[in-house]
């Protein structure tokens, strides 16, 4: 899908004057340079479910940048794979809510779905939660008790 990057600020690869990264990217590893495209990227390439970036905005740029100091290219893989596979962070759940970019940039949300907490949880019965397990189990037995009247 084409991606409207009209807002998308183009910049260089290097330090500015005063040594600092220049906006958009930041130095990992002894001088590999990751822009914020690369993470954005990536999101889109993974996260298909997920609405597109269209603006990297400065917030976007910071927090990517925040957690490009701490977690590595494969971590953000890691992490956008899970988000994707989490039917939670996908709407799955009892406010209709949905994960967007922008909360999973939050440091304590990526973390989280990194370290597993919004993973799809199925008990060995089968069953997402103990509250599916108690209503499978009422139907079953409001179908023995309606067979009982026959």
């Amino acid at each position: 899908s084409e991606m409207d990057t009209e807002c998308i600020q183009d910049v260089s690869i290097g330090k500015d004057r005063l040594g600092k990264d220049r906006l958009g990217e930041v130095s990992i590893n002894k001088g590999t340079i990751v822009p914020c495209q690369q993470i954005v990227d990536l999101y889109h390439e993974i996260c298909i479910s997920y609405p597109t970036i269209r603006c990297i905005s400065d917030k976007r740029r910071k927090a990517i940048n925040a957690r490009l100091k701490m977690y590595t290219i494969d971590d953000f893989r890691q992490m956008f794979e899970k988000a994707e596979q989490s039917n939670f962070l996908k709407g799955a759940n009892n406010r209709n809510w949905s994960a967007t970019f922008d909360w999973l940039m939050c440091d304590s949300n990526f973390a989280k779905v990194l370290d597993g907490n919004y993973d799809n949880k199925i008990s060995s019965g089968g069953f997402k939660n103990s509250k599916a397990q108690e209503l499978d189990e009422f139907y079953k037995m409001a179908d023995e008790w309606a067979r009982s009247d026959e």
